[in-house]
């Protein structure tokens, strides 16, 4: 019989269609990449169950697609949101002023959410349009709790991001625990 999970917490990812949030799920979840996903349809849901020191957590990441054709509805897969990672790509500096903007629907529909910033392909180094110093200062600018640079293609980075959050969600759980919080 499987472990009663203690707590579900809920990991929107965020950003401009096509910058890497589906393939960064996907590499996290599956060590895999795909040069040909299909466009994310509204949203897609997967989970993965942890432990630590005796709390049984159950992450579930929602893949927000980042068309302007779903921004009616975009809200309410944000509401209730524990974390938000909102990501860009390096190449494309459009994406990356993007950021505030889905910083603020972020900020309006789950305001306690802690925020982390995403760089994703770094593998295409050679065409990068925004430095990391940049990407560091919008962290800052937006109040994030931590920024990263990745590549779902490679794998680079992408373990760093889950485990940043896994440490915060579960430094929150044990504060909250010893009534610290």
């Amino acid at each position: 019989m499987e472990e009663e999970i203690t707590y579900n917490f809920k990991v929107i990812m965020t950003g401009d269609a096509a910058v890497g949030k589906t393939s960064i799920v996907k590499r996290y979840m599956t060590h895999t990449f795909k040069e040909d996903y299909l466009v994310t349809i509204g949203v897609q849901v997967s989970s993965k169950v942890f432990d630590f020191r005796g709390i049984r957590a159950r992450m579930i990441l929602w893949d927000v697609a980042g068309q302007k054709a779903f921004n009616a509805v975009v809200p309410l897969y944000f509401q209730g949101a524990d974390f938000a990672l909102m990501v860009y790509d390096i190449t494309d500096r459009k994406t990356f002023l993007n950021v505030r903007n889905w910083s603020e629907r972020v900020k309006e529909e789950s305001p306690n959410a802690v925020m982390i910033l995403v760089g994703n392909k770094v593998d295409l180094n050679d065409k990068r349009a925004v430095s990391p110093a940049e990407g560091y200062e919008m962290a800052r600018s937006l109040g994030c709790q931590a920024f990263f640079e990745t590549s779902a293609k490679t794998g680079d980075g992408i373990d760093e991001v889950f485990q940043a959050i896994l440490r915060l969600f579960f430094l929150r759980r044990l504060k909250e625990i010893r009534g610290e919080a």
